[in-house]
């Protein structure tokens, strides 16, 4: 792999190309990494046909893996991604996501409860708000879908995680 970085000052924002040959798996996770890292994710649909459809990271309520499949949740939809968690994890430092679980990511701007459980655990429950959703209704209103119901969904947070949530909360207050 050869890697080449040009410095130019009139430009004004970053443009990446990957070349390469067909069907490499190298630029492939190259691309999905440069992709998230510029807040889009790649997802493929549960039903229907398997096309493929970049959605911006932030209509993410959560990322979860059963260690071969990622799957992504937004408000409306639950898709697959083709990124292990971990690359997923690396891509998204920084960011409102943070580990909850060996298993899961979350996207922190989603939480609307915390909770204490036993066994020093917590139970976080994530969903979007009603601002959210009336903002996103509005959207599908225009191109002629139904309206959304609010869901949410309950999380447990792993014991060994429950320190980065804590740290997560106080940044956030």
């Amino acid at each position: 792999m050869k890697v080449t970085h040009l410095i130019d000052p009139s430009c004004t924002t970053c443009e990446v190309t990957v070349r390469s040959a067909p069907d490499d798996p190298t630029a492939a996770r190259i691309t999905q990494y440069l992709r998230t890292a510029s807040g889009k994710i790649t997802v493929y649909p549960l039903e229907g046909l398997p096309r493929k459809q970049i959605i911006p990271i932030s209509d993410v309520l959560y990322l979860e893996t059963n260690g071969t499949t990622t799957w992504v949740q937004t408000i409306d939809a639950k898709y697959e991604n083709k990124q292990r968690l971990f690359e997923l994890d690396a891509a998204l430092e920084n960011t409102e996501f943070i580990r909850v679980s060996r298993y899961m990511l979350i996207n922190f701007d989603y939480v609307t409860a915390i909770a204490p459980e036993f066994g020093g655990r917590l139970l976080l429950t994530i969903g979007p708000t009603q601002e959210m959703l009336q903002q996103k209704n509005r959207l599908r209103a225009q191109s002629g879908q139904p309206p959304l119901t609010k869901k949410e969904f309950e999380i447990p947070v792993s014991r060994s995680y429950v320190k980065s949530i804590k740290q997560k909360l106080e940044k956030a207050l």
